[in-house]
């Protein structure tokens, strides 16, 4: 005969809560949102009721655990902020009503939710040199977006008068680059300014800005060897290269090379001279100039000194009137004398070799002086007395 024999069961095992438990919630949820529920085990056949219980510091935690079911609610939610915590550790243990589990860890994570705006880091501040080519890449906006990721998705927006500068923001990536090169110049504009807005494509960041200071570079001087000069042949000529400039007002040093069988006083000079020589005909002498800043030389410059040998006036054909002019060549004043004063009168005209007249004057005295402001060039001077024409080549210095 079998005998059966039943034993009953004892509550005297603990309940376990389930290890590595963890519970995600997103940011800014609401209060009273429940997380998720404990679990827990019971080795008794008929598990007993159990209750959940907070400990140590998860007492003072935005969440609370139900003793009764052991679902996980929302208690504070300013808390549940992942810019401020990302995650919290619940401290719990369960009783069935006689034994007590060992304490736990449940985690919550905060999950991020994009609900800031990114922040352009302050006091930005980038270098070029002047002239870079365009593209020439100036530097990488840096930008805070305290909500994860959010940052590689922003866009950059440039203020609409920053169209038409110096510099392009990439609106993806932040890359400042060269736009206009020929607006990077220092000697003009040694910084600019960059008004910007960052989108993360929720939020938008209030306006901000970026500095770029632009670096002096050193740039080739430019030679200016003057005016063309027509001068009378065994005149003092003087060349004049004061007109060269440097863009960055650099001291600048002359070169200047004559053709053969002219000598200069001072090839180094701004203001060299030198003596025309006797021709017999018009000679054309060219003369070549560069300056030198220390570091760069200028692209070669050059002038032409037309060498006359015709240079004043000749007597009149009249066998009874002279008629002088003096100085020839002139700075600008000089004496023409008819030999007898012209009753009548005598047109005067002085015209340029272009053909233009520059003076015109009817004179009734024997000797008239005349005080002119032209260029330096060679003259026409004609005369009409006594219904005959004189012309006569005269040179102004």
């Amino acid at each position: 005969e079998t005998i059966v024999i039943n034993v009953n069961d004892l509550n005297d095992i603990a309940p376990v809560i389930i290890p590595d438990q963890v519970f995600h919630v997103l940011e800014n949820s609401a209060k009273d949102l429940v997380v998720g529920t404990v679990k827990v085990s019971d080795a008794d056949s008929e598990p007993n009721e159990c209750k959940f219980l907070c400990v140590g510091e998860s007492i003072t935690s935005p969440f609370h655990v139900c003793a009764e079911t052991g679902n996980i609610s929302i208690l504070n939610e300013n808390l549940i902020d992942r810019e401020k915590t990302h995650q919290y550790e619940l401290e719990l243990e369960v009783t069935d009503g006689i034994n007590i589990s060992s304490h736990k860890m449940i985690t919550v994570i905060i999950d991020d939710v994009n609900d800031n705006a990114p922040i352009v880091v302050a006091n930005q501040s980038f270098k070029v040199n002047e002239n870079s080519e365009n593209g020439t890449l100036v530097g990488l906006i840096q930008v805070n977006d305290p909500d994860d990721e959010a940052t590689a998705d922003c866009h950059y927006v440039c203020d609409e008068e920053n169209d038409n500068s110096a510099f392009h923001i990439c609106p993806v990536t932040g890359r400042i680059t060269v736009k206009h090169k020929e607006q990077i110049n220092f000697e003009e504009v040694n910084e600019f300014k960059l008004a910007l807005v960052v989108n993360d494509g929720t939020n938008t960041g209030v306006e901000s800005s970026v500095n770029i200071l632009v670096v002096n570079v050193n740039e080739k001087p430019t030679a200016h060897a003057g005016k063309n000069l027509i001068v009378a042949e065994n005149a003092i000529v003087e060349l004049n290269a004061l007109s060269s400039t440097d863009p960055d007002g650099d001291a600048l040093s002359y070169i200047w090379i004559a053709p053969d069988g002219i000598n200069l006083s001072d090839v180094n000079s701004a203001k060299p001279t030198f003596v025309a020589p006797s021709v017999s005909s018009s000679i054309d002498l060219i003369f070549k100039l560069k300056v030198s800043d220390g570091e760069f030389v200028s692209t070669e410059a050059q002038m032409t000194v037309k060498v006359d040998n015709v240079t004043g006036i000749d007597d009149f054909e009249s066998d009874k009137i002279n008629v002088h002019m003096y100085p020839n060549p002139t700075k600008g004043a000089f004496t023409l004398d008819l030999g007898q004063r012209p009753l009548s009168g005598a047109d005067v005209s002085l015209i340029n070799l272009n053909g233009k007249l520059v003076k015109h004057q009817r004179i009734y005295e024997k000797e008239t002086l005349f005080n002119l402001s032209l260029p330096a060039a060679m003259y026409i001077l004609r005369v009409e007395y006594k219904g005959k024409v004189f012309m006569k080549k005269i040179l102004f210095q």
